[in-house]
């Protein structure tokens, strides 16, 4: 048998000993992207051959690192491993949040926003999967340096058969319903399900969402809107002031968490326990903004795109156009960027009067963290302009303190964790800062005002013994209906059997309120703020 070459020119032969160390390389390699891949599926995608597809994925994982490991120098080499390694990182963060396959399309589409929470991917990472990786890395390259420069006989042949079997199998999944052009009418992860990551993402680039077809699709889901509330719910006491406010991160199972026999959020908590609370199932597939384009739109987010980000919706049914037509001055706070999500145009198109993102209130002298104007003076100046109102006023927030990974709060401010710089002890310190806030700012309220408050999706936080209200991709948030100060009790019924159901959307409560906001005008109740 023929051993290494180990002339000048250092380039081995194809001995035994040299196959099996290459073919090696390639198995553990195909094993790492395997599973790494196979991660996103806490719920397979509906087919009647699971198994023959991800065989398919293995082979193709196997053809694809024999291809890389056979074309390229060794400097080259390590350079992809490394590369491979940190797009392994970020695959596992993103999946470690939103549980499901990351689309390299709206990783673009949404990179300032990612570029923002750069720190928490890192600290959501779970520390043994850091070190598999790593570890993972570290072996990868000390191989090829044992296979590298690779043996020129036979060297082209085999890439040039590779890339024929290959590029085979992918035209030959075309005739299935795994074929690219689905990707359009689905998600990427089904493409990802049975061709691995880079290749879905170069198909996804060519064949990304139809926008003039998810546009119709959401026009017609405005028009499709549930309210499983109208028989089982009473009239709600809608008066002249009414405030909605999403939640940043707060998901169902922070309501009476205790640490330590402290509550994380005692207001809040007795909120929930002296009004009317509901679990609401979160719309939380593509982007974090799932949840408030619900909630203003009038329709249910695209599963296939950034609601936001789709040209061309006229928002015929949103809320803040219906309470302008019922006479309410409508006002939207958020103190992030309002090019984020795309919500800035989108918003005007929605019928607000007045818009305050941190472009519009930069100019003043706020308190702000690293990402935008904090809570408190958002919740300040909404109070201000409710109080000094003449008419009828709507006001719709998106706190931000509470956003991952969750160091928008001063050190002063910790208080169940104190001083301290874990991720996680911080998500309850940033939920009891929300609760204070949320406390200030609905007693400053004048009396009759309608509010409800909802989170937006949840945390992704596992401490201990709390765990973030989820069911495999569904999540679960509380929504809070309550009047500030009645004049008069709000007689409640028992819970009912919906309140606390797994399947109520936020739809359910907004088409409740609509209900309440045209019964409030059809009563005689009409006044035009000036």
């Amino acid at each position: 048998m023929i051993g290494y070459n180990m002339s000048t020119s250092h380039t081995k032969e194809w001995s035994w000993k040299y196959i099996l160390l290459f073919g090696g390389l390639i198995f553990f390699w195909t094993m790492e992207n395997f599973i790494l891949q196979a991660s996103a599926f806490s719920v397979p995608p509906i087919t009647r051959h699971p198994y023959f597809y991800q065989l398919i994925r293995l082979v193709l994982d196997i053809l694809a690192a024999a291809i890389v490991l056979l074309i390229f120098s060794r400097f080259l080499l390590i350079f992809i491993v490394l590369m491979d390694c940190l797009l392994s990182l970020i695959i596992v963060a993103y999946n470690q949040y939103f549980h499901k396959a990351l689309s390299a399309y709206y990783a673009i589409k949404t990179l300032k926003e990612a570029l923002q929470v750069t720190r928490f991917a890192v600290q959501v990472i779970p520390p043994f999967v850091w070190a598999l990786l790593i570890g993972a890395l570290i072996i990868k390259i000390v191989w090829i340096f044992r296979i590298t420069p690779q043996p020129s006989k036979f060297r082209w042949r085999g890439t040039a058969l590779c890339l024929l079997l290959f590029t085979t199998l992918v035209l030959a999944m075309q005739l299935t319903s795994f074929k690219f052009t689905s990707i359009r009418i689905t998600t990427v992860k089904r493409a990802i399900y049975t061709y691995g990551y880079l290749v879905s993402w170069v198909a996804e680039s060519f064949v990304s969402p139809d926008t003039n077809e998810v546009a119709k699709e959401l026009i017609e889901l405005q028009r499709v809107s549930t309210d499983s509330l109208a028989k089982t719910e009473p009239p709600w006491p809608v008066g002249d002031k009414i405030v909605i406010i999403q939640l940043e991160s707060f998901g169902f199972n922070i309501l009476n968490y205790r640490i330590n026999g402290r509550e994380v959020t005692p207001y809040i908590n007795q909120l929930a326990r002296t009004n009317r609370l509901f679990k609401v199932k979160s719309f939380h597939g593509v982007c974090t903004a799932d949840m408030d384009f619900a909630v203003l739109s009038g329709g249910t987010p695209s599963s296939r795109m950034i609601s936001y980000m789709v040209p061309g919706i006229s928002y015929t049914n949103s809320l803040p156009r219906l309470m302008q037509q019922n006479g309410y001055h409508t006002v939207a706070w958020h103190g992030n960027n309002g090019c984020i999500f795309n919500r800035h145009p989108n918003f005007l198109r929605m019928g607000f009067d007045e818009i305050y993102f941190k472009e519009e209130l930069q100019v003043r002298p706020l308190a702000c963290s690293y990402w935008g104007v904090r809570d408190a003076e958002i919740f300040r100046l909404s109070s201000e302009k409710i109080r000094t109102a003449r008419g009828c006023e709507f006001h719709f927030i998106i706190t931000l303190d509470s956003h991952g990974p969750f160091d928008l709060i001063s050190d002063q401010e910790k208080e169940i964790f104190p001083h301290s710089k874990q991720w996680q002890q911080n998500y309850f310190n940033s939920m009891h800062v929300l609760d204070r806030n949320v406390q200030n700012y609905l007693e400053s309220l004048p009396s009759g005002t309608l509010v409800i408050l909802y989170g937006d999706h949840t945390s992704g936080v596992n401490y201990g013994d709390f765990h973030s209200a989820r069911k495999g991709s569904a999540e679960y948030v509380p929504c809070i209906v309550l009047v500030c100060q009645p004049s008069a009790p709000w007689p409640f019924p028992e819970s009912s059997s919906l309140a606390l159901v797994d399947n109520l959307r936020i739809h359910d409560i907004v088409n409740h309120l609509r209900r309440q906001i045209t019964r409030y005008r059809g009563l005689g109740h009409h006044r035009v703020a000036p």
